[in-house]
């Protein structure tokens, strides 16, 4: 295997498949009434390794639309509640691209440190696991939209999160035999981690605006979600920056191994 060797330390970049996702839903959006006793639908989310999953109805972040609701009925889950819907959003966090993992071990000592870089977690929106209930209903569409435009924020917002916290993560593992496992466990805590707040964040937001119907309350959460998404982008294209680079330096030295990791 061919290293380079800096003041005692072996340094060697493996790429490493990220093959966690993370499937969630966000419903409640406009009930069909409007009682302020209604209780909000559960944010459901949860990760998995599936490599079969159907991407042709997913779509990046951007501007919603009526027609991108293509599903006939809502996911199975929600059918009971289908009635006090106004319509269901499908999200789903996925990797866009290869993580990669850098670990460099002190030949006196023996330690290795690993980092991941290269995260690349993009929120989407499942067009065709998303519902829109075709019954008229007391809240107007534009709402009901705006709504589920938040919701789809709140997942990008979250999945650049996801990313800048990957990508500080320095671990210490005991032997190299150890990186591949700790890279991958690391980085699944820190994206159920997120999940967890992603939800919890929802569920505030839904009781806030679906439970009961406020156009102020809703407009105050799309300002402040438009503003952190300004701010995560900025952050994206700083590391974009920083792993372009990086990459750039791996290339240029022609010492440094690197491995596929299946």
């Amino acid at each position: 295997m061919k290293t380079s060797r800096r003041n005692d330390r072996t340094r060697v970049c493996v790429h490493l498949f990220a093959v966690s996702l993370a499937l969630l839903s966000f419903a409640c959006a406009s009930p069909l009434r409007t009682p302020a006793t209604l209780p909000p639908f559960d944010t459901r989310a949860y990760i998995t390794h599936s490599d079969s999953l159907d991407a042709s109805g997913h779509i990046g972040y951007r501007q919603l639309r009526r027609d991108d609701f293509l599903a006939a009925q809502p996911p199975d889950y929600a059918l009971m509640h289908a009635e006090r819907l106004g319509a269901l959003t499908c999200g789903i966090i996925v990797p866009d691209g290869d993580f990669v993992v850098q670990y460099e071990t002190n030949q006196k000592t023996g330690d290795t440190w690993l980092r991941v870089k290269n995260p690349s977690y993009r929120g989407k929106m499942d067009r065709n696991c998303s519902w829109w209930n075709p019954a008229r209903t007391l809240i107007p569409d534009a709402y009901i939209l705006e709504h589920e435009q938040i919701h789809f924020a709140l997942l990008e917002s979250y999945a650049s999160k996801i990313n800048s916290e990957i990508d500080e993560l320095r671990i210490h593992v005991s032997s190299i035999d150890e990186v591949t496992t700790a890279a991958k466990d690391h980085a699944t805590r820190l994206l159920q981690r997120g999940l967890d707040d992603l939800a919890e964040e929802s569920l505030r937001f839904d009781a806030e605006t679906s439970a009961t119907v406020n156009p102020v309350a809703q407009r105050r959460w799309l300002r402040d979600v438009e503003s952190r998404l300004a701010a995560v982008q900025h952050v994206d294209e700083e590391l974009k920056d920083g792993q372009e680079e990086e990459r750039q330096q791996l290339e240029d030295e022609p010492q440094l191994n690197q491995q596929v990791v299946d």
